[in-house]
C-alpha cells in the first residue's frame, strides 16, 4: 500500500530515486501489468484481424500468423481459428496460439484458448472493442536477461513496437469491457542470476471489468513456493492513464503465508537484508486523485528472521500480529499511518516496543511517534546488527554500559522527509534509566527526565528521585541521590562536542548540593576532554564525608585513614571547583585547577588508631591540587581544649603519605598524664604505667609528622607548660605545684629545675633522656624532704601516724618501655617513730632507708624497702587510678629478710628477742578505727583498706612474749585469716602456751577459742599490775572484751595447778559471766553450776563503777578424794586437814579472779 502511494505520488520523487524496501514491489506490479497488457494487446490484434477478415477469417489464418509474427517479432502460430455469431454479436475462438523466439524450440507464450465477443457498435465506429475476452490456460515465461533487461513472453519490456507506443495500446486494452485470464501458468527465470531456481506460478486468474468509468481488477493466484494464495481486488474510477489526479478507487490486497526466503532475487537483491519466515497481509485502502487517503492492514508473521552482515547473525521475530491504519489528505499530499498497540516482538536479540506507532507526513515533513521503547533491548540489537563487522568506539561504549529503562512518548521528526534524513530531531521522555559504568563513563540508576537531540545538538532535563551515581573511576561506592535535577545541553562545534549542565541540584541523607558542569569533548580521542566543575554544598553529615572523597585516585592508605578519621560532624557549607584536562587530574604539574573545601562543625576526627580523637571541633577541610589541609579550632583532644590545629597532607596520591599535625592545646593535666603513661607514644609493646595521675592545668604545643604507612617512623616536637600541676605516682606519692616548661620529641623528654612539692616538702626535679631514641629511657632525678602526713597514702595510716618530724631524701625515676623504676634513699634523720619496739626511733638516729619500686603493669607494680636489721618489706600494688592500692605484701620485723608474697597475701613476720604483743595490738587497732581491746585504746580513722585490714598472715618467733599484761616466755606462732573474715586461725608453741588457737579482734566480733596442750598463766609484773589497776578504774565496756572458750589439758593459774580445764566465759553488761567451768585433777573435780558472776559491782553502784567494790559469786560442786593434795595444788598446803570433801554450795569473794585468796573466801 505504501509503495503504491509512493509510486503514484509525484510529491515524493525521492522515493522513486532510491532503492528502498518498496522498489521490488513496484517492479513486480509493473511487470505484472506488462504481462496483462501484452495479453490484452494480443487479444486486441486478434479482434482487429477478425474485423478485417471476419466473414472468412479461418481462411486467412496463415496471413494472420504472419501479421502477428511481424507485430511481435516472434514466430506466432495458431493451431485453430473459428468464427461465429451469438445473435448479433460476432465472436471467435482461437486455440493453441504459440509464440516462439526465432531459432528457439521452447515457446515463450502459449495460449490454450482465446474466446472473444466483438462489440459491433464499437467496430462500426472504427474502434475495435470486445465485450468479453477470455484466455484459458495461458503459459507465459518471464525472464531477466544477463544485461538486466526484462522479456515477457519473448517481448522485451519497454521496446517500441510497430503498433504504436505502449501507452496508446494500453489505453485501448483498458477500453475493453471484460477481460478474463483463467488457469494462467507463469514461469519466472533469472538469467542474470544463473544459480537462482525458476519460480513457477501454477494457477493465476485475472478478471478485468469496465463499466463506464469504473474499472474493476481481480487477481487470484497460487504462487507456488512463494505463497499459497494471493488476492488483489481493485475498483478504480476515472482514467488511470491521465495521471494520479484523474482517478479514485479502492484497492484490497490479501497474501497468505508469503515465504520470504522464496522471494525471487530480482526483488530480494533490492532489499538490504535477507529475510525468511512467513508473512501474511490483509490490506484495505481508499484512494483519491491517485493518492491513498485511508486504509488499514493486518500483518501477521510466523518465524520471521532478518539476516544481517552476510549471514553472520540474524534478527529473529516472535510470532506477531499488528494492525495498521492509514489516512491522509490528498490536497496537500499528506498522510498518516497509525498502529494501535504496536509491538516489534524481536525474539533474538530481543527488543521491546510498546504503545501506538504513528507515522505522519505533513507539508513535506515526516514525523514518527512511538509509545515506548525498552532501552535494555537497544544494546543487544545493535550488537547483533554489527556482529562480524567492526563497531565504532561510540557503539562499543553504548553496548558496554548496558543501558536499561524506558523511552516514552518517542517522536522522530524529519523536516525534509526522507530526502534529508540527517536533519532529524528526536525527543522522548526517559523513565528509570540506568546503565553500568564503563572506563571513565559513570553508571547511573533511576534517571528520569526529558530528552531532545539532533545530529548536532541536544538537551536533557533531569528530574529524578531515588537515583544513584556509580563512578568507580573516582568513587569506590555508588552515591545515592534522593533528589536530582539539572538542565543539560550539548552541541557540536567543529570537530568537538560541548556539553553544558546547568541548574544542578542534588540532595540525599548526607548532603545538599547545586552547581554547574561544562565539558569539552575533542573529536580527536588522543586529546583529553576538558572539565569545568563548580559545585557548592551544605547540610552535610561529617561521619559520611568519606563517601564523597574521590578514593579511586587516592592512595589506599589515605582512603582508609579518611574513612576511619571523620566520625561525626555537620558540613555547614562547602564547594568544589575543578577546571582542566580530565586525564591530568588532580593536576600534579599545574595542568589545571582543583580546589575543594568543606566547613564542618562539631566534628569528631579519629585520625589514627590508638591516638585520642579530636572531638566537637570546627574544622575547614580543603583540597587544592594534590594537597589536603584541615584547619580547626575549638573542641577537644585528649580532653584538652584546642586553641588551633592544622592537619596537612602534601600529596594525596603518594604511596607514602605523611600526615602533618600542628596545634596548641590547653586543659587539665590529668588527661596529659593518662596520654603519656598509656598512650601511643609509649610504643606498641610498651606496658602501661598504672597508678599515675595528675590534676591542674597546662598548655601544650606540638608538631607531629606521621607517615600513614609507617606510623612507627613519626616525628614529634613540642613542649608542655604546667601551671601548678599535681602529679600522683604509684605508691600514693604526690608532686604538687609543678611549674616550668617540659620539652619533648619522639625520642626524648627534658626539663631542668622543675619545681614543686613532694611528700610534704619542696622538691627539685630534672628530666633527661640519657640515650635519645624512640621509646628511650627517661630519667627523672629529684631531691626533697618528706613528712609523715604525706607518707600516709604510701605507708598507710597505721605506720605514718607513729611518725613525726621530717627527713631529707633523694631519688630517681627511670621510665622505659617495660615500665617505671623508682629508687628513694634517706637516712631518716629528723624523723621520729613512736611505733612499738623494734620500730621505735628517736629523731636524731640515722636509719638508712632504701626504697625501690618497679611499676610495669597493674599486676606487677612492686616496691621493696629496708631499714637494715630492723625492717624489710616487699609490697605489690595494683588497680587503676582511683582504686590503686596494696595487693599483697610481706613485712619482716627484725633481722630476717622476707621473700615476695603470694597473690593476695599480706603478711607480717616477726623475729625478735622480745615482743610486746599488747603494744602492737593497740598499735594496729588504730588502723581499724577501734580500740585495741582494752579501755582507752586510741581511735583513729583510716582510708581505703588500711594495712591492718588487708593483713591476713602473722607469724614469727620471740624469746619473750608479753601479752595480756603478762610475760609468757618464748613462743613460735603462725596465724592466718581468709579474705573478708575477722577470724584468725593458727597455732602456738612455747613455754607458756602450746596448741591451736582461733581468735577475732574486730569492732563487731571479739573472741578467743583455743584447744591447748598446756596453758601457764603467770602473775603480772609490777608495771602490769599498775596497768591493770588503772584499767579497772575505767568504765566497763563489754564491746572491747572477747568471748572466751578454752579447752586445756594442763592448766596453771599463777601458783595454782588446776589440771584439765573447760572454760566458757563471756563479758556481760557490767561483769564477766562464766557459762561453764570444769576443772579435773586426779584428786579433784570442780564444776560451776548455774551462771557464775565474776567481778560484779557491789551495792553502791557509784563506787562499783569506780572499781572500789566488786565481788565474784560461784555456785559450784567440789569433790576431792584427797583434800590435802587438792589444796597443795591450789597453792595452799596445810590449810585444811581432811581425807576427802564433798562441797555443794555458793562461794564469793571481793574482787575478780585475780583477787582470789583463801583468806577472803566466803561460803554458804
Amino acid at each position: 500500500m505504501e509503495e503504491k502511494s509512493s509510486g503514484n505520488n509525484r510529491s515524493l520523487p525521492e522515493l522513486a530515486k532510491s532503492r528502498r524496501w518498496c522498489d521490488p514491489v513496484r517492479s513486480t506490479c509493473r511487470r505484472s501489468l506488462y504481462i496483462l497488457l501484452f495479453l490484452l494487446l494480443l487479444a486486441a490484434l486478434l479482434v482487429a484481424a477478425v474485423r478485417i477478415w471476419f466473414p472468412g477469417a479461418d481462411q486467412y489464418k496463415a496471413q494472420l500468423e504472419s501479421y502477428l509474427s511481424g507485430l511481435t517479432e516472434q514466430n506466432v502460430t495458431i493451431g485453430h481459428l473459428e468464427t461465429r455469431f451469438h445473435g448479433l454479436t460476432p465472436s471467435f475462438t482461437a486455440s493453441n496460439v504459440v509464440l516462439r523466439e526465432h531459432g528457439q524450440a521452447q515457446p515463450s507464450l502459449l495460449l490454450g484458448a482465446v474466446d472473444a465477443d466483438i462489440d459491433v457498435l464499437a467496430l462500426l465506429r472504427g474502434k475495435p472493442r470486445v465485450k468479453r475476452l477470455v484466455v484459458e490456460s495461458p503459459s507465459l515465461i518471464v525472464q531477466r536477461l544477463q544485461d538486466g533487461r526484462f522479456v515477457v513472453g519473448g517481448i522485451g519490456v519497454g521496446v517500441r513496437r510497430k503498433g504504436g507506443d505502449l501507452k496508446r495500446t494500453l489505453a485501448r486494452l483498458l477500453d475493453q469491457k471484460r477481460v478474463e485470464l483463467h488457469n494462467a501458468h507463469i514461469i519466472w527465470r533469472d538469467l542474470k542470476n544463473p544459480d537462482a531456481s525458476a519460480l513457477v506460478l501454477p494457477d493465476v486468474d485475472i478478471t478485468f471489468i469496465r463499466d463506464g468509468k469504473v474499472h474493476t481488477l481481480s487477481l487470484n493466484a497460487d504462487a507456488g513456493a512463494l505463497t499459497p494464495h494471493i488476492k488483489i481486488l481493485a475498483t478504480i474510477t476515472g482514467d488511470v492513464l491521465a495521471g494520479p489526479q484523474a482517478w479514485d478507487g479502492d484497492i484490497n490486497v490479501q497474501i497468505e503465508a508469503l515465504n520470504l526466503s522464496a522471494i525471487p532475487p530480482v526483488i530480494a537483491e533490492a532489499i538490504p537484508v535477507k529475510m525468511d519466515g512467513l508473512l501474511g497481509l490483509k490490506a484495505e485502502s481508499r484512494w483519491e486523485k491517485g493518492g491513498i487517503v485511508s486504509g488499514s492492514a493486518d500483518i501477521e508473521g510466523t518465524g520471521v528472521g532478518i539476516g544481517l552482515n552476510d549471514d553472520h547473525n540474524s534478527i529473529r521475530l516472535a510470532d506477531f500480529s499488528n494492525r495498521l491504519q492509514w489516512g491522509g489528505r490528498v490536497a496537500e499530499n499528506d498522510w498518516e499511518l497509525v498502529s494501535r498497540g504496536f509491538d516489534l516482538p524481536l525474539q533474538q536479540p530481543q527488543i521491546h516496543l510498546g504503545g501506538d506507532l504513528r507515522l505522519l507526513r505533513q507539508q513535506g515533513k515526516l514525523r514518527l511517534s512511538l509509545g515506548q521503547l525498552e532501552i535494555k533491548s537497544i544494546s543487544p540489537f545493535l550488537d547483533a546488527l554489527y556482529n562480524g563487522r567492526e563497531k565504532t568506539p561510540a557503539l562499543n561504549k553504548l553496548i558496554a554500559i548496558k543501558p536499561q529503562g524506558r523511552f516514552r512518548n518517542i517522536e522522530l521528526l524529519l523536516p525534509q522527509g526522507l530526502q534529508s534524513p540527517d536533519l532529524f530531531t528526536l525527543s522522548a521522555s526517559v523513565d528509570g534509566f540506568h546503565s553500568h559504568p564503563y572506563e571513565k563513563i559513570p553508571g547511573v540508576k533511576g534517571i528520569s527526565g526529558s530528552l531532545s537531540l539532533s545530529k548536532l545538538s541536544g538537551w536533557f532535563s533531569l528530574n529524578s528521585k531515588q537515583a544513584l551515581l556509580d563512578y568507580p573511576h573516582l568513587f569506590s561506592q555508588p552515591i545515592k541521590l534522593d533528589q536530582a535535577s539539572a538542565e543539560s545541553r550539548w552541541r557540536k562545534d567543529g570537530d568537538n562536542w560541548l556539553v553544558s549542565v546547568q541548574n544542578v541540584r542534588v540532595k540525599n541523607e548526607d548532603i545538599e548540593a547545586d552547581g554547574s558542569v561544562d565539558v569539552a569533548l575533542p573529536g580527536d580521542y588522543s586529546i583529553s576532554p576538558r572539565l569545568k566543575l563548580d559545585v557548592s554544598y551544605r547540610n552535610g553529615r561529617g561521619e559520611h564525608a568519606a563517601r564523597y572523597f574521590p578514593d579511586r585516585i587516592m592512595s589506599p592508605k589515605l582512603v582508609k585513614w579518611l574513612k576511619q578519621s571523620i566520625k561525626a560532624g555537620k558540613v555547614t557549607q562547602g564547594s568544589v571547583k575543578l577546571e582542566g584536562p580530565v586525564r591530568a587530574f588532580p593536576f600534579y604539574h599545574g595542568e589545571g585547577t582543583f580546589i575543594a573545601h568543606a566547613d564542618i562543625a562539631n566534628v569528631t576526627l579519629d585520625y589514627f588508631p590508638g591516638w585520642p580523637p579530636v572531638k566537637n571541633s570546627d574544622i575547614s577541610l580543603r583540597f587544592s591540587g594534590p594537597a589536603m589541609t584541615i584547619t580547626g579550632s575549638g573542641g577537644t583532644f585528649a580532653e584538652q581544649t584546642i586553641r588551633y590545629a592544622n592537619v596537612f597532607i602534601a600529596d594525596l596520591k603518594a604511596k607514602d603519605n605523611h600526615l602533618r599535625i600542628q596545634g596548641e592545646l590547653t586543659g587539665p593535666s590529668a588527661a596529659v598524664a593518662d596520654f603519656l603513661t598509656s598512650g601511643p607514644l609509649r610504643g606498641k609493646n610498651a606496658k602501661p604505667l598504672h597508678g599515675w595521675s595528675a590534676s591542674g592545668e597546662g598548655d601544650t604545643t606540638l608538631d607531629l609528622d606521621l607517615p600513614l604507612s609507617r606510623p612507627s617512623a613519626l616525628k614529634l616536637t613540642g613542649h608542655y607548660l604546667p601551671r601548678d600541676v599535681t602529679l600522683r605516682i604509684p605508691g600514693g606519692i604526690e608532686i604538687t605545684h609543678l611549674n616550668n616548661r617540659i620539652e619533648f620529641t619522639e625520642n626524648l623528654v627534658q626539663c631542668n629545675n622543675l619545681t614543686g612539692k613532694m611528700l610534704g616538702g619542696d622538691v627539685s626535679i630534672d628530666i633527661s633522656t640519657p640515650k635519645p631514641q624512640r621509646f628511650a629511657e627517661v630519667l627523672v632525678e629529684a631531691t626533697g624532704s618528706a613528712d609523715p602526713e604525706h607518707l600516709q597514702s604510701f605507708l598507710g595510716e597505721t605506720i605514718s601516724s607513729a611518725l613525726s618530724g621530717k627527713a631529707a631524701w633523694d631519688g630517681a625515676v627511670r621510665i622505659t618501655r617495660q615500665g617505671v623504676k623508682m629508687e628513694i634513699n634517706s637516712d631518716l634523720k629528723g624523723l621520729a617513730s613512736s611505733a612499738p619496739a623494734p620500730l621505735n626511733k628517736p629523731a636524731k638516729a640515722r636509719w638508712p632507708l632504701a626504697l625501690k619500686s618497679s611499676f610495669a603493669s597493674n599486676e606487677n607494680d612492686r616496691t621493696t624497702f629496708s631499714i637494715k636489721s630492723r625492717l624489710y618489706g616487699n609490697m605489690v600494688f595494683s588497680g587503676k587510678a582511683g582504686n590503686y592500692g596494696l595487693e599483697s605484701a610481706k613485712i619482716a620485723v627484725g633481722s630476717s629478710r622476707g621473700g615476695w608474697p603470694g597473690k593476695g597475701v599480706v603478711e607480717v613476720t616477726v623475729d625478735a628477742k622480745k615482743l610486746d604483743a599488747d603494744a602492737w595490738l593497740d598499735f594496729f587497732a588504730a588502723d581499724r578505727g577501734k580500740p585495741a581491746g582494752k579501755p582507752g585504746g586510741k581511735k583513729t580513722g583510716g582510708k581505703k583498706a588500711g594495712f591492718a585490714k588487708k593483713l591476713n598472715r602473722i607469724s614469727g618467733k620471740t624469746g619473750q612474749l608479753h601479752v595480756w599484761s603478762r610475760e609468757f616466755g618464748a613462743l613460735d606462732f603462725a596465724f592466718e585469716r581468709k579474705a573478708g573474715s575477722s577470724v584468725w586461725s593458727g597455732s602456738t608453741s612455747g613455754d607458756a602456751i602450746d596448741g591451736k588457737v582461733r581468735f577475732a579482734w574486730s569492732p563487731r566480733s571479739k573472741m578467743v577459742d583455743a584447744t591447748l596442750k598446756h596453758l601457764y598463766w603467770p602473775k603480772p609484773g609490777r608495771a602490769d599490775r599498775v596497768k591493770e589497776k588503772k584499767e579497772k578504774k575505767e568504765k566497763w565496756n563489754a564491746g572491747n572484751l572477747p568471748d572466751i572458750k578454752l579447752v586445756v589439758l594442763e592448766t596453771r593459774y599463777e601458783q595454782m595447778k588446776l589440771g584439765k580445764m573447760n572454760l566458757v566465759m563471756k563479758p556481760g553488761r557490767s561483769h564477766w559471766e562464766i557459762h561453764r567451768l570444769d576443772l579435773t585433777r586426779p584428786d579433784m573435780t570442780l564444776k560451776v553450776t548455774d551462771r557464775a558472776v565474776v567481778g560484779e559491782p557491789g551495792p553502791a553502784a557509784e563506787t562499783a563503777s569506780a572499781g572500789k567494790s566488786s565481788a565474784t559469786h560461784l555456785n559450784m560442786e567440789l569433790k576431792s578424794t584427797d583434800v590435802a593434795a587438792t589444796l597443795a595444788a591450789l597453792g595452799y598446803p596445810d590449810q585444811i586437814v581432811a581425807r576427802s570433801a564433798d562441797v555443794d554450795g555458793a562461794i564469793y569473794w571481793q574482787g575478780g579472779l585475780e583477787d582470789f585468796s583463801w583468806a577472803i573466801l566466803n561460803a554458804d
